[in-house]
This record gives structure tokens, C-alpha cells and sequence, in this order.
């Protein structure tokens, strides 16, 4: 009754071209399912085993992830955890964790948008979902250009929850975007000095590596 009512209300909309989506549709539409920019790149980052996506970040799938981070959106956690996983069910971990934003930016946004990518993808995975990491307020990585600069910025930001819950652990390492892969490799870089056997990144979409 409660999911007849939502739907009534609220009915399902695309995620990507925000139309309503027929009964026999879930998540996107079979029109845009047709022309995302898939991928299966796994990128390389610092102490990690490599990042994956199932999205390169163009089109359509820019535009959702922009509406995800900064229109409140939080709902499309869920399905964006569903495409995410597909590409994770080979990894063999123990945990899933995430990348936080600060503090700052968890007040001024209402979320965090890793920490709702991480604990849906952990439902679709069955596996434990864990805070392992603080983040100190940085400038925004957007607003810098160049994997130096991003890497400087970044540098220190993060620190280990409690370092006991993560050694000798294989971890899922969870973000939105990786785009020069600065703020993942400094976030596997204490998750790697906290003592975890293997970290596996992974986000929804993967930007050009510039």
C-alpha cells in the first residue's frame, strides 16, 4: 500500500531524461538505456587496485549526477548503487567504506552523497558498510585543475576512523566521480597506512582523464 501511494503521488521518473517511466521500466527508460556512455575501464589510482564505473561522466549521465549532488536528489542513490555494483560482484572484500565530504559541506549540502552511494551499494552486495574516514574541509577539488594541484589540496585531508575495524581487511572503496583520482588515492593512502590488505575503488561515473 505505502509503495502504491508513493507511486501515485510520486510517480517514477527516468533518471536521465526525467520523463515517466512506463510500469515496465525501472530506474531509466529503454530510450536513454540505449545511448549511455558505458565503460569498463578501471582506472588506475595510488594504493588502490584500480577504480571502476559503470559510466564515463558525459551527457546524460553528467547531468544526473550533477542533479544527485547539488538538486537534493538523494534518491537516485539507489539506482546509481544498482549500476555500481554490477561492476563490483568479481571483487572479492570484506567492507565497503567511502569517501566523506567534510562537515561543511555535509551541512550545507543536507548529505553526503558517497555515504548514500556506499551503504546502497553494500545492500546490493550484502556486504557490511563501515565509517572509516574524517575529511577536513578542503577547497572544492572542482574548482582546481591538474592532478598536482588536486593532490596538494587534498593532501592531509583525511584521517582514520578507527583503524582496528579496517586491517588486514579487502575494502570497497565508494565515491561519485573520479576525475584526476587525487582524492580517492590520498583516501586509499590512509586506508592503506591504517593497515587494509587491498583497496578497490569504485564510482558511478569515471570523467576524462586529463
Amino acid at each position: 500500500m505505502k509503495d502504491w501511494l508513493l507511486d501515485l503521488f510520486f510517480p517514477p521518473k527516468c533518471i536521465f531524461c526525467q520523463k515517466l517511466l512506463p510500469d515496465s521500466e525501472t530506474m531509466y527508460c529503454s530510450a536513454c538505456g540505449h545511448g549511455l556512455p558505458e565503460t569498463d575501464e578501471i582506472r588506475p589510482i595510488p594504493f588502490t587496485k584500480g577504480c571502476r564505473a559503470p559510466f564515463h561522466y558525459r551527457g546524460d549521465v553528467r547531468e544526473a549526477l550533477l542533479r544527485f549532488k547539488f538538486g537534493g536528489r538523494s534518491h537516485y542513490a539507489d539506482p546509481f548503487a544498482a549500476m555500481m555494483a554490477v561492476k563490483l560482484r568479481e571483487v572479492n572484500a570484506d567492507l565497503i567504506t567511502w569517501v566523506p565530504v567534510s562537515r561543511l559541506r555535509r551541512f550545507s549540502r543536507g548529505y553526503d552523497q558517497a555515504q548514500l552511494l556506499a551503504e546502497a551499494a553494500a545492500k546490493e552486495l550484502n556486504l557490511p558498510c563501515v565509517s572509516a574516514l574524517n575529511k577536513r574541509h578542503r577547497k572544492k577539488q572542482s574548482r582546481i585543475s591538474g592532478f598536482a594541484s588536486r593532490k596538494a589540496n587534498i593532501s592531509g585531508a583525511f584521517t582514520a576512523v578507527n583503524p582496528e575495524q579496517i586491517k588486514g581487511k579487502t575494502i570497497i572503496l565508494i565515491d561519485d566521480i573520479c576525475t584526476t583520482g587525487a582524492t580517492m588515492g590520498e583516501a586509499a593512502y590512509v586506508l592503506h597506512l591504517a593497515g587494509a590488505a587491498a583497496i578497490h575503488g569504485a564510482v558511478y561515473a569515471i570523467a576524462k582523464n586529463r
